[in-house]
């Protein structure tokens, strides 16, 4: 997916100056960069790559504050999310669909996403995850490809959705569709923004439930030549990858060599009609199905 000439370059200067916020800088250090930014957007954006390859200023943000200004907030946000650990796992065992049911809770995580400008409380989330259809709906061509798969690679995004991607994972061996042992799980490798990394897996207990590696890179996407050496053994070694969010799916759309399931809501209207969908959808999409023998 390409980035968008009407609509990302506005979106990633909104997430850029979120950064700044978070830095509580002096008004002239604030214009100071952001006259930096729109200097190096000027010559930096390139349209022809997913928008989450253009965040060009995350990594030089991080650098001049020398240390991940959304960790606390991270800490936070995993903090109340596991409040609802339980609930979502009875919710899944209850369900006349277990895997649905997962899917719904692994999405509606997605939903609270604060650097995405959407404001929603968890039990907003939670009444989602109950009631809210699934705009695109693979659900049992998932099913088919998590009986089948050898290996599979689940690629995270935001902490907070995290502890409901840790459900979705249990979910997955306490129904019987899949082993925790067929699965490896990746987390940034670098801060960006609220997305999850391996200290937020540990927070959470991912990291004693499945084997967690990291992406290699600080990237908010799956850009395949930006990927470290751990993430491309796994990656290559995986029949089907389970990609969350829209910045992973900007990526893993487009391949071709692997059984991909997307799951996310569609948040901006770029990914919605990429989609084909609305946003606000529920998207569980699976792509090249085929593949999986």
């Amino acid at each position: 997916m390409k980035t968008s000439r009407e609509y990302c370059p506005a979106c990633q200067y909104r997430s850029f100056y979120d950064c700044l916020k978070q830095l509580r800088l002096s008004p002239e250090e604030e214009e100071r960069l952001i006259r930096w930014y729109l200097k190096e957007a000027a010559e930096r954006f390139d349209f022809t790559l997913t928008p989450g390859k253009n965040h060009f200023y995350s990594r030089p943000i991080h650098e001049y504050a020398g240390y991940d200004f959304y960790a606390g907030q991270k800490r936070k946000d995993n903090e109340e999310m596991l409040r609802y650990e339980e609930h979502a796992k009875k919710a899944v065992l209850a369900a006349k669909n277990g895997l649905e049911a997962a899917v719904r809770y692994a999405i509606a995580g997605n939903v609270i996403d604060p650097t995405a400008h959407h404001d929603i409380t968890v039990e907003q989330a939670l009444d989602a995850a109950a009631q809210k259809p699934l705009a695109i709906d693979d659900v049992e061509l998932l099913r088919a490809a998590l009986q089948k798969a050898r290996s599979v690679l689940y690629v995270t995004d935001n902490c907070g959705e995290l502890v409901f991607d840790k459900v979705f994972l249990w979910a997955m061996d306490a129904l019987g569709l899949a082993p925790l042992s067929k699965f490896t799980v990746a987390v940034r490798g670098g801060p960006f923004a609220n997305d999850a990394m391996m200290d937020d897996a540990a927070q959470v207990g991912l990291t004693e439930m499945v084997k967690v590696i990291t992406t290699g890179s600080d990237l908010c996407t799956v850009y395949l030549p930006d990927m470290g050496e751990e993430f491309m053994e796994a990656y290559r070694a995986c029949d089907l990858l389970i990609a969350k969010g829209m910045g992973n799916y900007e990526s893993v759309e487009s391949f071709a060599d692997k059984t991909v399931c997307m799951l996310l809501m569609a948040k901006c209207v770029p990914v919605a009609n990429n989609l084909g969908a609305r946003i606000g959808d529920f998207v569980c999409r699976v792509k090249n199905a085929e593949l999986m023998r």
